[in-house]
């Protein structure tokens, strides 16, 4: 059985490392956020998380995944951005499709909707909203 040495993961290994670093932060804000952390919390708490498994890269494997030879080339490559910007802009419009269709969909999403509006809007209403939060005072 071959030893290998920690200056030089496999492609496997350094793809993991990229994986585990970029899904920690939105994961751990979903998981402090259910738990009933604030979201400021639970964004430091998950920038934590994130640095930790950065940590752990460089302490097991000796430097960043990001600092590899195959990342370099394909940072480097000219097409890069624009594959990168059409996939961000695909999960993004499935994340608003999934949030438009649960707006329209589920039957109590338009009450925790206007308990959102109340949330943010009325502990010092201005404008319009001071007539917004006394309907919504009286309803929710």
């Amino acid at each position: 059985m071959a030893h290998r040495s920690f200056s030089s993961p496999s492609r496997g290994q350094t793809r993991f490392w990229a994986a585990a670093s970029l899904i920690t932060l939105p994961l751990s804000l979903i998981v402090f956020a259910s738990i009933g952390l604030t979201a400021l919390s639970s964004f430091a708490l998950g920038v934590l998380a994130t640095l930790l498994v950065l940590a752990l890269n460089v302490f097991i494997e000796g430097s960043l995944w990001v600092s590899r030879e195959q990342w370099s080339e394909v940072f480097e490559n000219p097409e890069a951005s624009l594959r990168l910007a059409m996939i961000a802009g695909a999960l993004l419009l499935i994340v608003e499709s999934a949030a438009l269709f649960y707006i329209v969909a589920a039957p109590g999403s338009d009450e925790l909707l206007l308990q959102l509006i109340q949330q943010r809007q009325c502990i010092d209403p201005q404008g319009v909203f001071i007539d917004v939060c006394r309907a919504l005072g009286g309803a929710l």
